[in-house]
């Protein structure tokens, strides 16, 4: 069967080992690489089943107590339903598959796609309790609201967008179609849901009396109370804060191990441990040696060839993290010397290539897996305990140091293998994720300066900002998270984000200034009332729907949902503080306005 490494063939090899396991009262124990890829796609499946039901019930619980009415529960709930149709139709006709990032996007899309709804029936409930006309309503609320809404969705699509400029294709499908999903989620709400208002019956006034008091209304008083009278001191804080994050930011551990994917307690993570300490490694890796076409040898058989062979793979085995080491120069030794009635002073290559040609043909069953049919490669094959990132580089660097040391003319020498590939990746996405946040970071940037017209109020809306990524950094450094690639992809996609509350504030407070006449303290009060409650909103829905990640099976994810969470929510706290004090010091000119 041609598809047996395929995904199926390998889950179905291992449901009939499962069945044998079972019909035997042993301790079973399943390693190695076939295993570990089998089994974190069904973890992917079951964490797509496992994060459905929470995030639909957190979604219906704060949608059910923020508009107490069933439009305002099901119109939100239909727009992201139809985001996901959208996007993973649009995936399955580019040919898109589930692997270990992309399966996170219908639960992201379900968490972000539904904050321009809350901003949007937040909007338009308050305008229709003012103007108590549907149509007037909803045309004020586009008018007021809709490029915010825009402009949000243009903020999350670049963090998720930046992204694509990683070189690794599941990394940049993973931005590219979440990023799509997101505008998506724009265009089914700006016309799907005025569409169905116009449609429904018009919201009782009860309803509407409820959305300008109540415990929300009351934290937005007290957030002006305190905005007014501590606006330096709110200020002095943030920077403290972010100093700090620079500290915790310097400790940050750029090195990971590929086992630390699992949860402590996980059936596999288990596993694979006993496999380690009972074999001593259970990582591949593989050396391949290839003869060149202008080589003095003139294949493999040369006895100078196996002589480096044998050289090389006994260096290897003695790296204490390597375990077993398999190459042709043993299989060679071990029958010269069955040859030769067991004497142990002939467990060595071969003095002759005719003899080496003899045995290889005599025993060519016992070689066929390590070097080709031409015989012109050779590999070695070994396996390694779980090590980090930092001492994979170390290793293959002296592997490769001592291979320049005695390789002779004529051979070319490769270190590969699935473990220093994954580790070595790992490297590489954390620097191109690195960098793809400082991409997100500057065209967010200069989008805020075009916006407002203005470098000063570009840094303005970027410098709330910088604390909560600060805020993750020292999360990050403090508590010693290897920074990997799903960290690393938290800070584009959660700057992105969080950047969003800032758009709707500053994009509102510039509206209440004109509409003010300039009177900034007038402007921020009015801000606050009129998109704190939103802000606050979507913000719940944002935390806890990320907080539901930390149910995966897999700790980059449970880091990942944990960090956004984090920032997200330091975002909100510098949104509604640290920004309208800044504004009420530094007192900018904003054109535009009533417009």
């Amino acid at each position: 069967d041609r598809n047996y490494n395929a995904h199926k063939g390998r889950e179905r090899i291992l449901s009939e080992i499962d069945q044998v396991q079972l019909q035997v009262n042993w301790d079973w124990h399943q390693a190695g690489l076939p295993v570990i890829r089998t089994r974190y796609v069904q973890y992917m499946i079951a964490d797509n089943v496992r994060f459905l039901i929470p995030v639909t019930l957190m979604l219906v619980i704060f949608l059910s107590v923020l508009f107490r009415s069933l439009v305002g529960l099901l119109l939100p709930l239909m727009v992201v339903g139809l985001t996901i149709i959208w996007t993973l139709g649009f995936m399955v006709a580019s040919g898109i598959t589930v692997n270990i990032i992309s399966y996170m996007i219908p639960t992201l899309l379900m968490i972000i796609g539904v904050s321009d709804s809350v901003h949007f029936l937040v909007k338009y409930f308050h305008t229709l309790k003012e103007v108590g006309h549907r149509k007037e309503a909803l045309f004020q609320t586009v008018k007021k609201i809709g490029t915010a809404i825009f402009l949000t969705s243009v903020t999350t699509g670049i963090g998720f967008g930046a992204l694509s400029f990683v070189n690794i294709k599941i990394v940049k499908d993973f931005g590219i179609y979440t990023a799509v999903g997101v505008f998506f989620a724009f265009i089914i709400t700006v016309l799907f849901i005025p569409s169905m208002l116009m449609i429904i019956k018009r919201t009782p006034e009860s309803k509407l009396e409820a959305y300008s008091r109540g415990f929300r209304m009351r934290i937005i008083n007290r957030v002006i109370l305190l905005v007014r009278a501590y606006p330096k001191q709110i200020i002095a804080m943030g920077i403290i804060i972010s100093i700090v994050g620079v500290f915790g930011a310097v400790q940050m551990n750029p090195h990971s191990k590929l086992l630390e994917d699992l949860r402590p307690g996980n059936e596999l993570l288990d596993d694979m441990h006993v496999a380690e300490e009972r074999m001593g490694a259970v990582l591949p890796i593989e050396i391949i040696i290839e003869v060149d076409e202008d080589s003095p040898f003139e294949d493999i058989q040369d006895v100078e060839v196996l002589t480096f062979l044998d050289q090389l793979s006994r260096y290897v085995s003695n790296i204490p993290e390597v375990g077993k080491v398999v190459s042709v120069s043993d299989y060679m030794k071990e029958i010269h010397r069955a040859m030769n009635d067991g004497d142990p002073t002939f467990y060595k290559i071969p003095e002759s290539r005719e003899m080496i040609a003899q045995y290889m043909l005599l025993y060519e069953g016992e070689f066929e897996s390590l070097m080709n049919i031409d015989y012109t490669k050779l590999r070695i094959a070994a396996q390694i305990k779980d090590i980090d990132s930092r001492r994979s580089t170390e290793m293959e660097n002296e592997i490769n140091d001592y291979i320049l040391s005695i390789v002779p003319n004529g051979l070319t020498v490769e270190v590969t293998g699935t473990a220093f590939l994954a580790l070595r990746t790992n490297n590489y996405l954390v620097k191109n994720l690195t960098n793809s946040f400082l991409i997100a970071f500057g065209v967010i940037t200069i989008l805020m300066a075009f916006l407002f017209r203005s470098v000063k109020m570009a840094l303005i809306s970027v410098l709330p900002n910088i604390i909560p990524m600060m805020i993750m950094a020292a999360v990050l450094g403090f508590f010693q998270i290897p920074l990997r690639p799903n960290t690393a992809m938290t800070f584009a996609i959660a700057f992105g984000i969080a950047v969003d509350d800032t758009l709707h504030y500053l994009t509102r407070y510039r509206m209440e200034l004109a509409e003010a006449d300039r009177h900034y303290r007038q402007a921020n009060d009015a801000t606050l009332m009129g998109t704190g409650i939103a802000m606050m909103s979507t913000t719940t829905i944002l935390v806890s729907g990320f907080l539901v990640l930390t149910l995966s099976e897999f700790i980059p994810t449970v880091q990942f949902g944990t960090l956004s969470a984090i920032t997200i929510l330091s975002a909100l706290f510098a949104d509604l503080t640290f920004l309208p004090a800044l504004l009420s010091l530094v007192k900018p000119r904003i054109r535009g306005g009533k417009s």
